[in-house]
């Protein structure tokens, strides 16, 4: 497990995962699950409302998403692309990717 700093958009988290790209992942699904809803009433209308939360979550992260083992702005461990990571995170579901 490593300990990874990643930077997004408004977004901003450490995490530790296996790697940069796994950390990358969840931050952008973390990022897009803030927007679904919590309450029994709003949980009906996910399936009408789930394209407007996924784009609602990634309006939050700029294009790429920087991974650093060293600290916040950097992108040593990694710089990856939003969108190439979603059609990832999309394939993979939701695994449980983190260790928190």
């Amino acid at each position: 497990m490593g300990k990874f700093y990643i930077q997004s958009g408004n977004v901003s988290q450490v995490l530790s995962t296996e790697d940069a790209e796994s950390a990358a992942i969840f931050t952008l699904q973390c990022t897009i699950n803030k927007f679904f809803p919590v309450d029994e009433i709003e949980i009906r209308l996910v399936n009408r409302l789930s394209l407007e939360v996924v784009l609602r979550g990634l309006a939050e992260l700029d294009s790429s998403i920087s991974v650093s083992q060293i600290g916040v702005g950097r992108c040593e461990a990694g710089l990856f692309e939003t969108e190439e990571l979603f059609a990832k995170w999309r394939t993979r579901g939701l695994l449980d990717i983190v260790h928190l």
